[in-house]
């Protein structure tokens, strides 16, 4: 996840607190990553902290569905 910019900051927190650092700091693959403004919508209409969610016990599950493991260029999602 190097190629990442300061609107993922909550995405990073998140794959911290699941422990997938070590997971997904190999190989390359395809991110479908939510921005921290959509993370802020999500705790919103969830009714929850940013804590409390990335307290789940889910948490893994979760952001495991954001990644495909393989790398997808541009040309391959917009045919």
């Amino acid at each position: 996840m190097a190629d990442c910019n300061d609107s993922f900051d909550t995405l990073y927190a998140a794959v911290a607190a699941a422990g997938l650092g070590e997971t997904l700091s190999g190989g390359e693959f395809t991110v479908f990553a939510p921005t921290d403004d959509a993370f802020d919508a999500l705790f919103t209409a969830l009714g929850v902290t940013p804590d409390e969610f990335l307290a789940r016990s889910d948490l893994a599950n979760i952001l495991l569905t954001m990644f495909y493991l393989e790398r997808l260029t541009r040309q391959q999602l917009h045919p």
